[in-house]
């Protein structure tokens, strides 16, 4: 039932650029698809329904003081979905978030009890946020020069799935790309 709940999603040239570049081949660092905008609009089903059913996992970010990736398998994820995921999180974790062709280690400790090692190379990380433009102002501007060039940062202003009316007009002629 759900599957017939599924709405089409607007083509964003940003994002099918990003896509094209980064979700093919083998690169030595990646950047971050970052989606901004208020809630409602689309961002979560847009992002799931960029990549084959079953590959993306997500990632609840909101008050998240350390990232994790408990359920991660290099076999099947080919996306990690970070849903409201604070900027400052990516900037203290920027070898994770760039997916490099190496060993990840995240949950260090001092006894090193809790090390993990992942392999991100074959997935891409693409976070939601309502507030990620408000967040590089907390940023210094070292961070805040990082952060920006790496990620892909796309304003959400309209609703990123295609409403009955919209299809309509499409079939008319109407504009289908989404303006950032």
């Amino acid at each position: 039932m759900l599957l017939c709940a599924h709405r089409a999603f607007r083509h964003v040239p940003e994002v099918e650029a990003w896509r094209s570049f980064y979700c093919n081949g083998v690169h030595s660092r990646k950047k971050v698809l970052v989606l901004v905008g208020p809630s409602g609009l689309g961002k979560t089903s847009y992002t799931w329904s960029l990549f084959p059913e079953g590959s993306v996992l997500e990632i609840n970010g909101a008050n998240m003081q350390h990232v994790h990736l408990a359920n991660f398998c290099v076999e099947s994820v080919r996306c990690i979905f970070w849903d409201e995921l604070p900027a400052a999180l990516i900037v203290a974790n920027k070898k994770l978030f760039q997916h490099p062709a190496c060993l990840v280690d995240l949950g260090h400790s001092p006894t090193a009890q809790f090390v993990r090692h992942y392999w991100l190379a074959d997935c891409v990380s693409v976070v939601a946020s309502n507030t990620f433009r408000l967040e590089l102002l907390s940023l210094s501007e070292l961070d805040r020069a990082w952060l920006l060039s790496n990620t892909v940062v796309v304003d959400v202003t309209t609703p990123l799935f295609i409403s009955p009316e919209d299809a309509a007009s499409q079939s008319t002629g109407g504009v289908t790309a989404l303006s950032p």
